[in-house]
């Protein structure tokens, strides 16, 4: 056989769902090369046929494939807007739906290094505090063993921590030894009480109907799955999404990273879930009388039609406010980025990137019709911390549409991570003049105005 990059490519799609443009490409050749040579496997015919191998050898290097290709990027409280979502709205909700049987079941998907899970179960651990009675299990699930090893092990980085405040520091975690041979600086060990309510397993979404092949998905309350449905081709959506159906009970959520489904054509967007629209942000709900579940994995392309809630969550907004915007017309100039008059800049906790060209990106450039693709990229980018790279994908994306509110959104995060909060607030201040709606940014620019408030005094 004459099998090339392009035949394992597909082979590793197939397995993952993952879809690859030129920048993911370029990282799936250096983690073949890499692999290849620690087999000590000569060609791409050789290693081709070692994946498919069905016995340990081929499971395991399966495994070491995908350590070598994932990078996840992550820390605790992760996107404060969803997390106020979760605690101000979504949570005590279930708490109030579920406070008969007192069993809550959560289940964080593509879970990285744990910091999610965790956050998560600490969110719910505020919430009830030592309620009596109450059953809470948070499910923390990942392709990649590595990083689930991680977070087994519960220790954690400052760079983890570094949007959890003093007060949570103190009260959910503690400082321990770093031990031999690990990089200087403090390292924090989540609250056994925490990690006792939180499970880690190994799980490729891709592989099998769920909650089939994975009984403790069953029956689930809430699923987050963020950061994940970027890497994914539209047939691997459809099916994860079919699959979270199932899974969820009737009335149970499904949050998502911003945007990431917003922009799937019909049939591929998550017809039976009901879209509710909070200023924190939006989040799906499965009905409570919902429709039969899918019988294959994927959902038809026919509209569902919806049962309606026992009761409206307070504060949800019309659907409609999900659909996508007509695109944007260039009728005005974009803001310039300035800082607030009168305010001095705060030295960022790295160096700020230079401004990159174009070209780091390849030679392909953005076009109006592909600029979801580019925001897909740029995202990637950032969850990977290339933050020049980022920039990169977002410069170009500016210069075809200058008033794409996403972009902009993203370059405040990035400023934001990056300790440069002038910045970060000029950037969300351009997306709510464009999308006044824009919930994500809303809570953003609050959280930044606080920051540069005590900064001042």
């Amino acid at each position: 056989m004459a099998c090339g990059m392009a035949e394992l490519q597909q082979l590793i799609s197939e397995r993952t769902g993952w879809r690859f443009d030129q920048s993911r490409r370029d990282n799936l050749l250096q983690a073949l090369q890499a692999r290849m040579a620690a087999c000590g496997v000569a060609d791409f015919d050789g290693y081709y046929l070692l994946l498919l191998d069905k016995g340990s050898a081929g499971m395991e290097e399966w495994r070491r494939l995908i350590d070598a290709v994932t990078v996840g990027e992550t820390f605790f409280f992760r996107d404060r807007g969803q997390f106020a979502l979760l605690r101000e709205r979504i949570l005590p909700a279930l708490f109030a739906e579920r406070g008969d049987k007192k069993v809550l079941r959560l289940w964080s998907a593509g879970c990285s290094t744990g910091e999610e899970a965790y956050s998560l179960a600490i969110l719910v651990d505020e919430l009830v505090g030592a309620a009596p009675g109450w059953m809470i299990d948070v499910i923390g699930t990942d392709i990649n063993e590595e990083a689930l090893r991680i977070a087994r092990a519960g220790r954690y980085s400052e760079w983890s921590l570094r949007a959890t405040g003093p007060e949570r520091r103190q009260e959910r975690f503690r400082r321990v030894d770093p031990g031999r041979g690990r990089s200087a600086g403090p390292v924090w060990e989540v609250d056994p009480a925490i990690r006792s309510v939180v499970q880690f397993h190994r799980l490729n979404l891709l592989d099998g109907p769920l909650p089939d092949r994975f009984a403790p998905v069953a029956s689930t309350d809430l699923i987050i799955c963020r950061n994940v449905f970027i890497y994914f081709r539209p047939e691997a959506i459809r099916q994860v999404l079919a699959d979270f159906f199932r899974c969820l009970n009737p009335g149970g959520f499904l949050l998502t990273g911003h945007g990431e489904l917003l922009g799937l054509e019909p049939g591929q967007a998550p017809f039976p879930f009901d879209p509710l629209v909070f200023p924190e942000g939006h989040i799906w709900q499965k009905p409570v009388n919902p429709p039969p579940a899918p019988s294959s994995r994927g959902f038809s392309t026919a509209a569902i039609t919806q049962a309606p809630r026992k009761q409206p969550l307070q504060g949800a907004r019309p659907a409609q406010r999900l659909q996508n915007r007509p695109p944007f017309q260039p009728l005005i100039p974009a803001m310039p980025q300035t800082s607030q008059s009168g305010q001095t800049p705060l030295p960022p906790r790295g160096p700020l990137p230079q401004k990159p060209a174009s070209a780091t990106v390849g030679s392909e450039a953005p076009e109006p019709g592909n600029l979801d693709t580019w925001m897909d990229k740029a995202r990637d980018f950032a969850n990977r911390r290339e933050h020049d790279r980022a920039e990169a994908c977002c410069r170009a994306i500016i210069a075809v549409n200058p008033l794409y509110p996403e972009v902009y959104y993203l370059l405040g995060l990035i400023r934001l991570e990056q300790g440069d909060w002038p910045g970060a607030h000029a950037f969300f201040q351009k997306v709510l003049f464009l999308a006044p709606d824009h919930g994500p940014a809303r809570m953003e620019i609050d959280h930044v105005r606080l920051l540069l408030k005590e900064n001042d005094q």
